[in-house]
C-alpha cells in the first residue's frame, strides 16, 4: 500500500523531565470526537520510561494531559516494574480500559508484560497479579517478552508480543491467547450492524450491548439465553433507555410484526433490558380455530422471558378478531415463567372492530400455568376499543396452578371502550395471585373501573384504588366471584351508577372505604393523600412535612408485621398503614415458584439483577455434592467465597451483600463435585451480574 507521510512529527519530546528525552511506542484508539493516545516517555536524566496520555481531534495535533501525566509510572524500588514501563497497548472491553505494557526491573533488567485497568483511560490501577506474561522456562522466548499488540476476537484475547532467547537475544514475535470466560460481550453497532445480527452470532451467556440510536428492527431471541441490553445495563443511566430505540414499524413480514419475540423455548435468562420498544403491530397466531393478533411490543409464546427496565410504548394492534397484549402478550398452555419488572408500559392500543371472542390486556396480557412476576411497572394510558374487552391496563390470566405476584405497580389512565367488558385497570381472572402495594387510579371501563376479580381468591393487601370510573358498576372494584379478602387497602373517590367503590361481596378488613363497608377495623374517612390531583397518593404526615396526619397511618391490621419504617413507605410506628404506600416493601419476602426435587445441576440468574448492594443466588443440586460458590470481578479476581460445603439434593438460595464494593460487572460461579467420585469435577457454571449504586 502507498502511504503519505507528514513532513513533521505529530508529537515531539515534552518539556517535562519524565519525557524530555523523547516519546514513542504509542497506542491510539478512536473515540467520539477524535482520538486517545497512550505513549512512552523517556526521562532526560534517569533513562527511565513512563507512560503518558494525550488527545487529538484529527489524529495529527495532540494535546498532552498536563494534569495527570505521566498516567502510569514505574513501580517502587524492588517491584518487578521499578525501572521502565513502556509500549502501552490499550483495548476497551465492557467500558473498561485494559492496558498491556512492557516493563523491567532495574536489578535484573528482564522485560515482562504487565496489565493495568481504568474506567476513563486516565486513572489506572495495576493488575495485582502482574506480570501477566513472563518468559517461558524453556523455549524460544525464555529470555525476555514485551507487549506488541492485543485484540479481541470472539471470546478470546490475542496478544502478539516481542520475545527473545536468553542465549542470543534474537527478537521474534510470538502469540499468546486467553479465554474471555468472564468477558463475553457483543457490541452493536461497532461489531454487529444490527441487534439481530448480534443475536444470530451469540451463544448462551452472552451480553449484547447496544449503543444509543434508533434500530429499525423486529428482533427474535431464537431460543438463546442471552441478555440484550442498552448501556443502561452497565451504568444505570436511565437516559440510555429513552435514547436506545427498537422501532418495529417496518417488519419484513406483516404477520410477525411484534418488536421483540420470544417463541423458541427461551427461559428467564433470556433478558431484554434498557430499551424503548415501539412501533409494533403484533404477531398472528392460530388459536382455537381463530387467527388472533398478540403482542404489539413484546410477544412471548410457549417460552419464558425476562423483560425489565424498558419503555414499551406506542405499539398498536388493529385486527378483526381477538387481540391480546397491546404492549406485552405472553401466552402458553404450559408452565412457562414471565418476569416483567421496572418497565414503563404506556400509550399502547388495541382496536378490534369485529370480535368473535375477547380483546384483552391493553398494556399487558399474560396466560400460563406457571410463574409470573409483574413488579414495579408503570402501566399508563393504554386503551382497548372493541365490542368486548377486558383489562385496559393488565390482564393476568392463569389456567390452573402456578403462582402470580403483582407488586408495586402504578396502573393509571387505562381505558376500555367497549359495550361489553370491563376492568380499566386490572382484571384478576381464574387464579389466586398476590396483589400488593399497587396504585390503581384514574382508569375507566363499563364494569370495574379500577379492577375486576373473577373466579379468583387473591391475597389483596395494601392497594390504593382511587378515582376510577365505571359507566355501569364497580367504580373501584367489581367482584364477580367468589368472596375475596381485602386488607389494609384504600378505595376512595371512585364512581359508578352501581357500587361506586365496591360492587359485589368481599371480606374487607382494616381498609378505608368511601361510604363505609362492614368489617373489622374499616374506616370511612378522607385518607388525606398528599396531592392526588398531581398523582401523589402517599399519605400525608406531619413527620414528613405534609399537612395533617392521615387517618390511615397506624390503622392497618395490628397482626400484620410485613411493613417498613420510612417516609417513602410505611409511616406507622406500632402497626402497618393502609394503602399502596403503607404496607410491605415491594420486594420483601416474595417467594420463588415451588420446585420439585431437581434432576440436574442448575445455577439460576441472580435476583435482582442489576442490584443495589444485596442480591440473591439460587441453585439446584440433583445429588449430594460438595458445593463451592465464588464471586469474581471483571478481571477474574476472587472477591468473595459464599459457600464451600456439602449439600444434599434440593434447591437452595443465599443472599449476598456487596455494600463495600463499587458499581460494576461481577461474576458468580458454582462448582459442584460429587463426593463419591473423589476429586472429579461434575458441574461448573458462571453467570454475570451488575452492581449499580
Amino acid at each position: 500500500m502507498n502511504w503519505t507521510r507528514l513532513d513533521y512529527p505529530g508529537m515531539e519530546g515534552g518539556t517535562a523531565e519524565w519525557e524530555a528525552q523523547g516519546v514513542g511506542l504509542c497506542s491510539v484508539l478512536p473515540v467520539t470526537g477524535g482520538y486517545k493516545m497512550w505513549y512512552s516517555g523517556l526521562a532526560g536524566s534517569t533513562d527511565t520510561i513512563s507512560i503518558g496520555y494525550a488527545v487529538s481531534t484529527d489524529g495529527i495535533t495532540w494535546q498532552r494531559d498536563t494534569v495527570h501525566n505521566p498516567i502510569l509510572r514505574p513501580g517502587t524500588a524492588g517491584q518487578w516494574d521499578d525501572f521502565n514501563i513502556f509500549a502501552p497497548r490499550v483495548i476497551i472491553l465492557d467500558n473498561i480500559y485494559y492496558m498491556y505494557y512492557g516493563a523491567a526491573r532495574e536489578t535484573f533488567g528482564q522485560y515482562r508484560v504487565g496489565l493495568a485497568t481504568s474506567t476513563d483511560g486516565i486513572d489506572w490501577d495495576k493488575y495485582w497479579d502482574s506480570p501477566v506474561l513472563r518468559p517461558s522456562p524453556s523455549g524460544w522466548d525464555n529470555g525476555e517478552v514485551e507487549t506488541a499488540c492485543v485484540i479481541k476476537i470472539g471470546n478470546t484475547l490475542k496478544l502478539w508480543y516481542d520475545g527473545s532467547n536468553s542465549g542470543t537475544y534474537h527478537w521474534q514475535i510470538g502469540l499468546a491467547t486467553t479465554s474471555l470466560s468472564f468477558i463475553d460481550t457483543l457490541y452493536v453497532p461497532t461489531e454487529y450492524a444490527t441487534i439481530q445480527e448480534a443475536i444470530n452470532a451469540a451463544v448462551d451467556g452472552n451480553l449484547l450491548l447496544v449503543d444509543e440510536g434508533t434500530y429499525l428492527e423486529n428482533i427474535n431471541f431464537k431460543g438463546k439465553a442471552i441478555t440484550v441490553a442498552s448501556r443502561f445495563f452497565i451504568d444505570g443511566d436511565e437516559s440510555h433507555i429513552e435514547n436506545t430505540i427498537i422501532d418495529g414499524s417496518q417488519p419484513a413480514d406483516p404477520d410477525s410484526a411484534s418488536v421483540v419475540t420470544f417463541r423458541s423455548g427461551e427461559d428467564t435468562t433470556s433478558i431484554i433490558c434498557g430499551f424503548t420498544i415501539r412501533g409494533g403491530t403484533g404477531t398472528s397466531v392460530l388459536h382455537e380455530a381463530m387467527i388472533k393478533r398478540l403482542g404489539g411490543g413484546v410477544f412471548i409464546y410457549f417460552s419464558d422471558a425476562n423483560i425489565r427496565n424498558n419503555i414499551i410504548e406506542l405499539n398498536h394492534i388493529e385486527h378483526v378478531t381477538d387481540s391480546w397484549g397491546g404492549g406485552i402478550a405472553a401466552y402458553t398452555e404450559n408452565s412457562n415463567h414471565y418476569i416483567i419488572e421496572n418497565n414503563i408500559i404506556q400509550d399502547n392500543t388495541i382496536t378490534t372492530p369485529i370480535v368473535a371472542g375477547y380483546s384483552l390486556g391493553g398494556g399487558i396480557y399474560t396466560g400460563t400455568f406457571g410463574y409470573v412476576r409483574i413488579v414495579n411497572n408503570k402501566v399508563l394510558d393504554n386503551t382497548i376499543t372493541a365490542s368486548t374487552a377486558y383489562g385496559g391496563g393488565i390482564l393476568p390470566a392463569n389456567f390452573g396452578g402456578g403462582s402470580y405476584f403483582i407488586l408495586g405497580n402504578v396502573i393509571s389512565g387505562n381505558n376500555i371502550y367497549a359495550s361489553t367488558g370491563g376492568s380499566g385497570g386490572i382484571d384478576i381472572y381464574n387464579h389466586s395471585p398476590v396483589i400488593k402495594n399497587n396504585l390503581i387510579v384514574n382508569n375507566a371501563a363499563p364494569l370495574g373501573g379500577g379492577a375486576i376479580i373473577e373466579n379468583s381468591s387473591p391475597i389483596f393487601t395494601n392497594n390504593t384504588i382511587a378515582y376510577n370510573t365505571a359507566t355501569i358498576s364497580g367504580g373501584g372494584l367489581e367482584i364477580v366471584s367468589p368472596v375475596p379478602e381485602i386488607m389494609n387497602s384504600i378505595l376512595w373517590g371512585n364512581s359508578a351508577q352501581i357500587g361506586s367503590q365496591i360492587n359485589g361481596t368481599a371480606d374487607v378488613s382494616y381498609s378505608d372505604i368511601e361510604g363505609g363497608y362492614s368489617g373489622t377495623g374499616n374506616l370511612n374517612i378522607d385518607p388525606l393523600f398528599r396531592d392526588a390531583a398531581n398523582g401523589d397518593f402517599h399519605l400525608q404526615s406531619t413527620d414528613c412535612g405534609y399537612g395533617l396526619n392521615s387517618p390511615c397511618i397506624d390503622a392497618g391490621d395490628p397482626t400484620y408485621e410485613d411493613w417498613p419504617l420510612s417516609c417513602d413507605w410505611g409511616l406507622g410506628q406500632v402497626r402497618s398503614d393502609m394503602g399502596a404506600f403503607g404496607g410491605t416493601n415491594l420486594l420483601v419476602d416474595v417467594p420463588e415458584e415451588d420446585v420439585e426435587l431437581p434432576s440436574d445441576y442448575v445455577l439460576y440468574q441472580n435476583y435482582p439483577n442489576p442490584f443495589n448492594s444485596t442480591t440473591t443466588f439460587r441453585y439446584s443440586i440433583p445429588t449430594q455434592s460438595k458445593v463451592v460458590i465464588k464471586v469474581y470481578d471483571i478481571l477474574g479476581n476472587e472477591i468473595a467465597l459464599l459457600i464451600d460445603e456439602e449439600k444434599t439434593v434440593g434447591t437452595y438460595e443465599l443472599t449476598w451483600n456487596a455494600t463495600n464494593l463499587s458499581s460494576g460487572i461481577y461474576f458468580y460461579q458454582l462448582r459442584a463435585v460429587n463426593p463419591s467420585t473423589g476429586s472429579g469435577q461434575v458441574f461448573v457454571n458462571t453467570k454475570k451480574m451488575i452492581l449499580l449504586k
